[in-house]
């Protein structure tokens, strides 16, 4: 319902001022040019926005994060000793850390992490903690 009304809405503005770029008055005319070229530049500011996010990943950016969460989970494997069940779960959300971190780095060298992909990363590394965290309130009962 919402997205509908939005969709409207923004084909509505959309015609408007395309209506206005060609059988308008000069000044609305002159306000037809002036809503494109800040569009464009709202444009030109998310292709550098994402080009900024490459670089930082490319510089790795999300391999810190892999390092602390490998660095939590052996702390918690050096707390877990005595329990088994445990050590199990860790050494599962420690093959998790290693997949996400394989496909981190053959991503990088094949040069192909898509924004999607960047987001599905993100998600897949904060279920990772999660988990981690749930592991970690486990062991402290």
């Amino acid at each position: 319902m919402i997205r509908g009304l939005i969709q409207i809405f923004i084909i509505a503005v959309v015609g408007l001022v395309a209506y206005n770029f060609f059988l308008g008055t000069e000044e609305e005319k002159e306000q037809s040019r002036e809503i494109i070229n800040k569009v464009k530049e709202v444009g030109q500011s998310g292709v550098d926005l994402i080009k900024a996010e490459k670089e930082k990943f490319d510089a790795g950016k999300y391999d810190d994060a892999l390092d602390k969460i490998g660095g939590l989970v052996d702390k918690l494997k050096s707390k877990a000793q005595d329990s088994g069940e445990t050590l199990d779960k860790l050494r599962n959300l420690e093959g998790k850390k290693n997949e996400l971190k394989d496909r981190l780095r053959e991503d990088q060298e094949q040069d192909k992490l898509t924004e999607g992909e960047q987001r599905a990363l993100q998600e897949e590394m904060k279920d990772l903690l999660s988990e981690i965290e749930g592991l970690t309130s486990e062991m402290s009962q």
